[in-house]
């Protein structure tokens, strides 16, 4: 039935195993957790993927606050970049210690040279555009992509 739908075009399943909640791959300043980073391994140029996140919030937020996904090239450059709130909530409504689930999508660029590129996210307030620091960083790497050509 999915062939007559969607003809000889190629489907792709992904089936995540369900992450411990009290993992943390990163404190964002005094106010944010990312427990959980969801990214394809692999692309093509032109492209578009998705970057699954799982925040919560560390202490209440008064901001609020938005999420930046970039792919980076080996000299840490940004080739593509997602900034956008978290989430359905603005973080100033999230509840301390409730997981909040973000989606990013990033576009490679169709002119992207094949090789391996990281995938780091960065929180920030949009008015001073100034990542709360992480690890002592102002992005985290999450993830390296493999991207191939067309």
């Amino acid at each position: 039935q999915v062939s007559g739908l969607v003809g000889d075009q190629t489907i792709q399943t992904v089936l995540f195993e369900r992450f411990d909640a009290k993992t943390v791959l990163g404190q964002f300043g005094e106010l944010f957790a990312l427990h959980e980073a969801n990214l394809s391994t692999k692309a093509r140029s032109g492209e578009t993927i998705f970057t699954d996140l799982w925040w919560s919030a560390v202490a209440q937020p008064k901001l609020d606050y938005s999420v930046g996904v970039y792919l980076l090239d080996a000299n840490q450059n940004i080739v593509a970049q997602s900034d956008a709130p978290p989430g359905d909530l603005p973080t100033s409504q999230w509840q301390v210690g409730n997981l909040q689930f973000d989606r990013h999508k990033l576009v490679i660029p169709s002119t992207l040279p094949a090789g391996t590129y990281q995938v780091a996210v960065s929180i920030y307030w949009f008015e001073d555009q100034k990542p709360l620091p992480v690890d002592g960083q102002p992005i985290k790497v999450v993830g390296q992509i493999q991207v191939g050509m067309p």
